[in-house]
């Protein structure tokens, strides 16, 4: 993902509850990417992590800032995981998502069933 678009995305976790990490650590509970490569996806899809950090294509941040609200993630997968519909990496997910690539409209934040932490 291109670094504007990484600001996007940074900026419209945190403006909805979340955390964004550069990094990725344990502590992500999704890493947003475009294709099944590179060294955070190796990092995520450990078997031993795909019950801790969601894999999802950029497409679910949009889809979640379209309905203003949070989609399923087992929508969108990424590389070889889209080839398995319907399935999703871990059984945590973000909580709801606003519209457009802004911030909330009238100052509302994004409710999450728990603080979760995004990497891109």
């Amino acid at each position: 993902i291109v670094p504007q678009e990484r600001e996007e995305i940074a900026e419209f976790v945190c403006c909805n509850g979340g955390v964004f990490q550069k990094r990725l650590d344990v502590s992500c509970t999704h890493l947003v990417c475009d294709r099944p490569e590179g060294d955070k996806y190796s990092f995520a899809t450990v078997p031993q992590r795909r019950q801790y950090i969601t894999v999802v294509s950029r497409g679910w941040i949009d889809a979640c800032r379209r309905h203003s609200m949070r989609v399923s993630e087992a929508d969108y997968p990424v590389g070889e995981l889209a080839d398995e519909p319907g399935e999703s990496l871990a059984s945590g997910t973000l909580g709801t998502a606003p519209g457009p690539a802004s911030a909330p409209q009238n100052g509302e934040v994004l409710q999450t069933d728990a603080m979760h932490s995004v990497s891109a």
